[in-house]
């Protein structure tokens, strides 16, 4: 667990720094405004390196994953995909909105629901329902954070740390180890958004980030 953390913190650190001179190459910004606290346009492609440091770990461990995380890693790309291309040229709110509950929806269907109700029709269209408004619920929560500097990443780092210790007293390995995968990909984006913040996520980084955390609690 601890070199899924070492390897996914190092990668983020190194590739952060690319994909923020990347995002000034492309004008891939975020303008200032009267809402928000930076002065001058700050890159937007921070979530890409988080997303690829995540990855690359859990690539050399998908065959040891079952089926439900692939499945989750699927899902995320559709959410990282989307918001990668909000960040690109901004979309509809119904647009996001509707990409967020297709991803959703697969998770739903390859079993990633709640299951704590009644095994009954209402039982499980409450399950549905509750399922489907907490991923997009939780998802789109933390597309809000990515504002101030060290917020969201600050909020994933802390969020995830505590699943981890949950997993860990309980026996729980693989989700233990994408965990640590997972904090470590953020820790290392951490000390380029802290104050002074240099760069942002986007909402590539801050939907996935929430969509990740919706579905692996």
């Amino acid at each position: 667990m601890a070199a899924s953390f070492l390897s996914a913190f190092f990668l983020s650190l190194a590739l952060t720094p690319l994909f923020m001179a990347l995002a000034c190459r492309l004008k891939v910004l975020d303008q200032p405004d009267n809402g928000k606290v930076h002065c001058q346009p700050l890159p937007l492609l921070g979530g890409v390196a988080i997303y690829l440091s995540f990855m690359m770990i859990m690539l050399f461990s998908l065959k040891n994953l079952s089926s439900q995380y692939r499945l989750l890693m699927l899902s995320a790309t559709i959410i990282f995909g989307a918001g990668l291309m909000d960040d690109i040229k901004p979309a509809s709110a119904v647009t996001r909105l509707v990409i967020q509950a297709i991803a959703a929806l697969i998770l739903i269907a390859g079993g990633i629901s709640f299951t704590f109700l009644p095994d009954t029709i209402i039982g499980k269209v409450g399950e549905f329902t509750l399922t489907l408004l907490w991923i997009v619920g939780i998802t789109n929560a933390f597309n809000y954070l990515d504002g101030l500097d060290g917020l969201l990443s600050g909020a994933a780092i802390i969020n995830a740390t505590f699943f981890f210790g949950f997993t860990y007293f309980t026996g729980q390995m693989a989700l233990g180890y994408v965990l640590m995968a997972f904090i470590g990909a953020c820790a290392g984006f951490f000390p380029y958004n802290f104050f002074l913040g240099r760069v942002f996520m986007g909402n590539s980084g801050s939907s996935w980030i929430g969509f990740m955390l919706a579905g692996l609690a």
